[in-house]
């Protein structure tokens, strides 16, 4: 290309920039914060440490719909180094005797083998969300959930948490998301490659 037709470096630097705002904000406004704000959305009914393997009773209403049960294990975690620390999560909701729903989840932590960090003995915490969903009766409902560690691993204590009208994540917001991402990824190529190309 030659000097008159050359694009200026500043162009190039702007646009590259621009890539990175679009990268950093579909992944900021469009994936983390919409799905942070359906978390943390909706209010507290029930938070209160439970035994493994136990049956609670839980006053519920339709009013309270979107309903959705997620909670924290506390286990004690041995030092082994392993690809994947998998811990299972079996959670009937029942009514009378109609099961409500019937799940099972796994959770858990994944190492990098090159930080030893992640393979100590110790104490650790993992987040769960189990599931939203709609209730037709008021009335007294059945939860209970099995919790069920690898080997040589310790169960201390089961936090449950039940919260009443939770918010849906954002679709929308994740759809632009996951559009701003790639394109802000695009843009950075080949503005690169335009910028190597005029030497």
């Amino acid at each position: 290309m030659d000097a008159e037709n050359a694009i200026p470096k500043r162009l190039y630097i702007i646009i590259i920039l621009l890539g990175v705002l679009m990268i950093l904000g579909g992944t900021l406004f469009g994936i983390v914060l919409p799905i942070y704000r359906s978390y943390r959305s909706g209010h507290t009914i029930i938070s209160q440490s439970v035994g493994n393997d136990e049956t609670i009773t839980v006053d519920l209403d339709p009013q309270m719909n979107p309903i959705r049960i997620g909670g924290r294990i506390d286990y004690w975690a041995p030092s082994q180094q392993r690809d994947m620390e998998s811990i299972t999560i079996h959670a009937t909701l029942r009514h009378q005797d109609e099961m409500i729903w019937d799940k099972n989840i796994a959770v858990g932590r994944g190492f990098d083998h090159d930080d030893d960090r992640f393979v100590r003995a110790g104490d650790v915490h993992q987040g769960y969300n189990l599931e939203t969903f709609h209730i037709d009766a008021s009335d007294q409902y059945q939860y209970r959930q099995t919790v069920t560690l690898p080997d040589g691993y310790r169960l201390q204590q089961i936090n449950l948490e039940i919260r009443r009208n939770v918010q849906p994540v954002d679709v929308t917001a994740i759809i632009i998301g996951a559009v701003l991402i790639p394109l802000g990824i695009a843009a950075i190529l080949i503005t690169a490659l335009l910028w190597a190309r005029q030497g």
